[in-house]
Parts: C-alpha cells; sequence; structure tokens
C-alpha cells in the first residue's frame, strides 16, 4: 500500500473517530439536560392547573390501588401531600378546605357508587411510575404529573434526532422547531396537552418512518385524552390500506382502536359513552372561532408561532401540486381537528399563552411545513421559531394567570388601535374581570355564563376606556360602573340597538373612564361577584358526602 493510500485512510479514521466522539457528547449533553428538566420539575412547588385535581386524585388511586374509582382515602391522602410540601403559616387552613370547591365539577358517580374523574384515566396511568419513583426518593408525590410531561417531552425530541429519515441536521432543525414553541410554557402545566403533544410527535415521525402501526397507536393514544385526535388516527389506517398493505392496515387498525377504550369504558360504567357532553356543542363551529385559533393576539397562531402562518399554507398548496398522498391526509385530519376543538362551549380556558387546543395539533403542522420546504428555509424557519419564542419568554412571559389578562400584544392594540382587536366576547370578557364563570354552570345547562359580567371595558392605565363590550341587557349598567360623559350616553344607546348580541363600542377619547389601573388588561385579583352556581348535575366531590 503506497503512503498516500496510508494517510488518506488515517484522515478517514480520524475522521470518523472525530465524528463518533461528537455524537456521543451530543447524546450524554441531551441525557444530562433531559435528566436536569425532570429533577426540575420534580422540585417544583404545589400548583394546579386544568383538569389537574382530577389527574391527580385518578394518579393516587391507581398507584393505592390500581383502580380509577376514586375512594376518600385517596383523596385524603391527595391532600396531605399538599400539605406536607405547601408552606404554611401558623394557622393556615389546610389543603383539604382551601381546595375543596375545586372538586365539584370534575367528579362523577357511577350508578354503582363508585366516584370517578369525569376525564379518561390515560394521563394519570402514565404518571404512576413518576408518582412512586417520587414517593420513593421522598419527593413531592403531586408533581408527577409535570415529572411524566418532562419525560414525555425528552423521550419524544430523542426519538426525532434518533437515526431515520433525513439527515442529522434535518432531525436537529425540526427539533428546534418542534421544541421553540409554547410547548416549552406548557411543561409544568398539570393537563394533558404535553401528553398529548409527544403523542402527535411520535406520531407524525413514525407516519413519515411509513411505520403504520407505531402511528396509529401513538395517535389513539393520544385521542383517549383529546378524542378530536381520532382523526389522525385514522390516517395511517388509510394510508396502509392505499397501498394494498393490508398486514400494515390490520396492525393501524388495532392500534387505532386504542382511542375508543374511553367510549368502551364510560358506557360500562355510566351506560353513556361520553361524560362531558354538557360541555360540546358542534353548533359553536364557526369562522370565528376559526379566527380565533389563527389570528387572535392572546391565544392564537399569530402571537406565538407566526411563522406558521406564511409556511402552512405554501405547504398546503406545494402537497396539493404534487399530489402527496401523506401530507394531504394529515392536513386534512388536521383540519378536521381544528374544527372538532371549536365544539367546546368554554372558549376562554385555562392555558399558558397559546391556546391550549392549538398545542397538541402544532407538531403535525410542524412535520407539514418541514417536509414541504427546502433546507434554507428549513432553517429561516427555526430561526424564526427561536427568536420569538425567546422574545416572549424575555417580554412577555406565559404565567399561570396568562388565561384571566389580556397579553402584552393584545393589551398594546387595545390601548392605542382598540378597533383592530375584537376578539370572541369570552375571551374579552373573562381576561378583562380577570376570573372565569363557575365551570359548575356548564354542567347545568347554563351556557356563556360570561354575559353576567357585562358590561367590561378595557382601556389605558390611566382609566381612559378604549373598548367598551355590553349588551342591550346592561346598557343600563354602564353610567353605574364607569364615569360617562352625558351626551355618549344617548350615542352608546344608538349603537347598541335592541338586538341581544354583546356588541363592541370604542368610545372616543375622554368620553368614558374608569379607576385608574383598573381597566389596563393587567392581571389583579378578581372581584368578581359570580353568583353561587346551583346543583351539580351528576356531580361528586370525592371523599366528601
Amino acid at each position: 500500500m503506497s503512503a498516500s493510500a496510508e494517510a488518506t485512510i488515517s484522515r478517514h479514521t480520524v475522521g470518523a473517530s472525530s465524528v463518533t466522539l461528537l455524537r456521543l457528547s451530543g447524546v450524554l449533553a441531551y441525557a444530562c439536560a433531559s435528566i436536569l428538566l425532570v429533577v426540575w420539575c420534580s422540585q417544583r412547588p404545589f400548583a394546579r392547573q386544568g383538569d389537574a385535581w382530577e389527574y391527580l386524585a385518578t394518579a393516587e388511586a391507581l398507584a393505592n390501588h390500581g383502580s380509577a374509582d376514586i375512594r376518600p382515602g385517596d383523596v385524603h391522602t391527595m391532600f396531605e401531600r399538599v400539605d406536607l410540601w405547601r408552606p404554611r403559616e401558623s394557622g393556615a387552613r389546610p389543603a383539604a378546605e382551601v381546595y375543596a370547591r375545586e372538586l365539584d365539577h370534575g367528579f362523577v358517580t357511577a350508578p354503582d357508587g363508585a366516584v370517578h374523574a369525569r376525564h379518561f384515566w390515560m394521563y394519570s396511568l402514565f404518571a404512576v411510575p413518576a408518582h412512586m419513583a417520587l414517593e420513593a426518593v421522598g419527593a413531592p408525590a403531586f408533581n408527577a404529573l409535570i415529572v411524566t410531561n418532562a419525560w414525555m417531552l425528552a423521550a419524544a425530541l430523542a426519538l426525532v434526532l434518533l437515526p431515520g429519515a433525513g439527515t442529522g441536521r434535518d432531525r436537529l432543525t425540526f427539533a428546534a422547531l418542534l421544541l421553540a414553541s409554547p410547548v416549552v410554557w406548557y411543561v409544568t402545566f398539570t393537563g394533558v396537552e404535553v401528553f398529548t403533544w409527544c403523542l402527535v410527535v411520535v406520531a407524525v415521525v413514525a407516519l413519515d418512518r411509513q411505520r403504520h402501526g407505531t402511528a396509529a397507536f401513538a395517535a389513539g393514544l393520544a385521542a383517549t385524552q383529546n378524542p378530536p385526535l381520532v382523526l389522525l388516527a385514522g390516517v395511517p389506517v388509510l394510508l396502509a390500506l392505499r397501498r394494498g398493505r393490508r398486514a400494515d392496515a390490520v396492525r393501524a387498525l388495532a392500534g387505532a382502536s386504542i382511542a375508543l377504550l374511553p367510549v368502551a369504558w364510560t358506557e360500562w360504567h355510566f351506560g353513556e359513552p361520553i361524560l362531558i357532553a354538557a360541555t360540546i356543542d358542534v353548533g359553536r363551529i364557526s369562522l370565528a372561532r376559526t379566527a380565533t385559533l389563527i389570528a387572535d393576539l392572546n391565544v392564537g397562531l399569530i402571537a406565538y408561532a407566526p411563522w406558521l402562518l406564511i409556511a402552512l399554507p405554501l405547504a398546503v398548496v406545494r402537497l396539493v401540486s404534487r399530489r402527496d398522498a401523506i401530507g394531504l391526509a394529515v392536513a386534512v385530519a388536521m383540519g378536521g381537528v381544528a374544527l372538532a376543538v371549536q365544539s367546546q362551549l368554554n372558549w376562554n380556558t385555562d392555558g399558558r399563552g397559546l391556546m391550549r387546543y392549538l398545542l397538541w395539533m402544532l407538531p403535525a403542522f410542524t412535520w407539514l411545513v418541514f417536509r414541504e420546504s427546502r433546507q434554507w428555509w428549513r432553517t429561516g424557519m427555526a430561526t424564526a421559531a427561536i427568536a420569538t419564542t425567546v422574545g416572549i419568554a424575555v417580554w412577555d412571559p406565559p404565567r399561570d394567570t396568562s388565561w384571566l389578562e389580556h397579553r402584552a400584544l393584545a393589551r398594546a392594540v387595545l390601548h392605542h388601535a382598540p378597533t383592530l382587536y375584537e376578539p370572541d366576547p369570552e375571551i374579552f370578557t373573562e381576561r378583562a374581570v380577570h376570573a372565569e364563570a363557575p365551570p359548575t354552570w356548564v354542567l347545568n345547562g347554563v351556557r356563556d355564563g360570561w354575559r353576567v359580567a357585562l358590561p367590561v371595558a378595557i382601556g389605558r392605565a390611566s382609566g381612559e376606556v378604549t373598548t367598551l363590550l355590553l349588551d342591550r341587557a346592561t346598557l343600563a349598567e354602564v353610567p353605574r360602573r364607569f364615569t360617562v360623559r352625558a351626551d355618549y350616553l344617548r350615542v352608546l344607546d344608538r349603537l347598541v340597538g335592541a338586538g341581544d348580541t354583546p356588541f363592541y363600542v370604542h368610545p372616543p377619547a375622554g368620553a368614558v373612564w374608569a379607576t385608574s389601573g383598573a381597566v389596563d388588561g393587567s392581571f389583579a385579583p378578581s372581584s368578581m361577584p359570580w353568583p353561587h352556581p346551583g346543583r351539580v348535575v351528576r356531580g361528586a366531590r370525592p371523599g366528601g358526602s
């Protein structure tokens, strides 16, 4: 062998060794970061958002006796754990007293007398290992939900980064696009959002690698907590059938069928297929709600993933022109999901910035635009996503009260160009009064309970009102709550008209005033006197009478 050949082989060997070392270093760094995230989540102080009590109580029940029915001892232990770790001053009330009223709307008594959570138990089941591990090491077990969020997030991104379709650079860029999104705010959110987000990531990655059974199973699991995703679970089944792969189709159908487990379980225990039917109305699906998902300055994509508003339509055009069956099937399915979530009566939900119904659609949207883009465009999107997320983290980081206040972008527009932002009335109202209409109202058949708060206003810090929301029935209340210029009252009467629909009004400068600092949209403890709700239909308070 010549000297030059030996030198070439030597250089290749050194280069391969360097690449291997770099990869190992990356794997080690990722593993360390994942462990640190899990440990950090395990030490968080007690907090609850969304439907946390349902999932916490069910996880406690599953850990204690292996069944999802919630017994008095489970609730006692759950609150005892909170008291153990919650800082308490002398004379402070125990957790059972502080939080008891929050349990009223989340639990239902079955005909056999057992108490169950209204929402299905799959997320709680996934949290049981974390619950047991935290208890074993002496850490607060109530953090089982967010620890589960953390390890699932790390696992989903690891799946993206593992060797598969595309180059290493492609996989790294896709992972960056996924992570540089509102999912980072939801890791410590005690709800199913990150759980679902991770499973949708698994589904689209498996679909990209033509593993139809895995894709269908992951999407089906996600659908056990967020049923509209059954549409995504059906995509791998249809694709396998279209390609004539019967074995794949059977596996995909078997995987997707897990989405039916909540229906079968609820029918078995309660004699009906769904426990939250009172909170759903397909008549709410509308162009207005579609616009909320896209362009609302408080909860829409425009405020948290603006790059998607350009990239997604372009990707769909390319899919149609290329007749890409996989991409088109996912696009149609996710379009159906976007419509289905609009059937929720409660449209201003607990969340961290981006509406939580949108969060678990993001991986599929991101996958669609990524696979239809060239490398330079992918890099540009990742840069935009990182810049957006960092900007939000610096100037307006979401917090637990984000859903009860107008976010910085919305406040700026409402203060300086109010006619450009007239959101869904429920979103506007509950963020103006910093309180949500009691959830028990919906269960009792009371819809649009937020209307009892009208009239409401947003304005500048000085107290000058720039936007009023009212209706004919509440017009007389305006001069009682606000200082209104006499001639403008007649204008208001003419503007509101005779209809029953809530109406936005933008008073001219100096026409309507509120107490200084009371209407600027920033969160403040609410003084909203919601009337006491009536009896909860088929409700139960676990551990109580």
